[in-house]
């Protein structure tokens, strides 16, 4: 039990650290100038640069011939492929629904729907999960909806189809990440991962619009998020994807709210009200829930 709490908090470590970093997208896409990329190209500029961020690992795997074994091995390339679209898909449809529904409910709608599309996929694939895990589950994703509760101002129905997808291809990136990740050399898995979705996202950003002209503050923004919200952020998930279920380490991405949570009350000095105390408070019994679910399990 020790050892599989020890394996679980590694995971929950790394995804968690993993969501701290995304609770920060929607935050640095709105510095993006008004006359700047459009949220399509946003998405495909921040596939660019973190292929360029896995770049110097993925060229040491292939010089070794370490890659060589972890891309083409048995069913690797198929769930790659599937893991390589589900990111364009997430990144066009994040960045359009953030920019539509705003940022506070973009995020809350994304992150709130990963979870359950996670478990869906579980279950389609045979998984059964305890009561304790689903209990958690529905807490935290309740928790995160009453954080965001007091931005909601209307919803926008292109916003809400537009989250709700990006949600279905975040979990869809996880069940296909983690089917071929344990085992293998993750940064050269996650790098090969991110490169074929920067080489599948420029054709559709090319065609739905031609190259945006950029101030130099968009392109800080755009390697802002390539760089630290994909890069460093997806490398750390692949190691949690190797340590606990990708259907826990999506729900784990819930940490994100609580993470906007604390930066407003901190740094910008926003009080707190009812519904985000009480929020805060159920996605953290719920992830608790979720954790000790996961320990069992081992």
């Amino acid at each position: 039990m020790q050892g599989a709490l020890k394996k679980v908090a590694a995971g929950a470590g790394c995804a968690a650290a993993a969501a701290v970093l995304w609770g920060t997208a929607g935050t640095a896409q709105s510095f993006v100038s008004p006359g700047g990329p459009d949220p399509f190209w946003v998405g495909a500029l921040r596939l660019v640069f973190s292929a360029l961020f896995f770049f110097p690992v993925l060229a040491k795997g292939f010089s070794s011939g370490q890659a060589c074994s972890t891309v083409f091995a048995g069913s690797a390339p198929r769930y790659m492929l599937a893991a390589a679209a589900s990111m364009v898909i997430y990144n066009f449809a994040f960045f359009a629904g953030v920019r539509l529904s705003g940022i506070a409910v973009g995020s809350a709608v994304t992150l709130g729907s990963a979870p359950i599309w996670a478990g869906l996929f579980a279950l389609a694939a045979g998984r059964r999960f305890a009561w304790l895990w689903m209990a958690g589950v529905a807490c935290a994703v309740a928790g995160g909806l009453m954080m965001a509760a007091n931005s909601v101002a209307g919803i926008n129905p292109g916003g809400l189809a537009f989250c709700l997808t990006a949600g279905f291809s975040y979990a869809a990136y996880a069940e296909a990440t983690q089917r071929i990740v344990v085992g293998r050399a993750a940064g050269v898995l996650t790098g090969t991962i991110f490169v074929g979705a920067a080489v599948l996202s420029l054709p559709p950003a090319f065609a739905l619009n031609p190259f945006p002209q950029m101030s130099g503050v968009d392109w800080i923004v755009v390697a802002y998020l390539g760089v630290v919200t994909t890069g460093v952020a997806y490398a750390l998930f692949s190691q949690a994807l190797k340590r606990i279920s990708a259907a826990s380490a999506v729900a784990l991405t819930l940490l994100e709210p609580v993470t906007a949570f604390v930066a407003a009350g901190f740094v910008a000095g926003e009080p707190a009200g009812w519904a985000s105390l009480c929020g805060l408070v159920l996605i953290l019994a719920g992830l608790a829930a979720i954790l000790r679910s996961e320990a069992r399990a081992e």
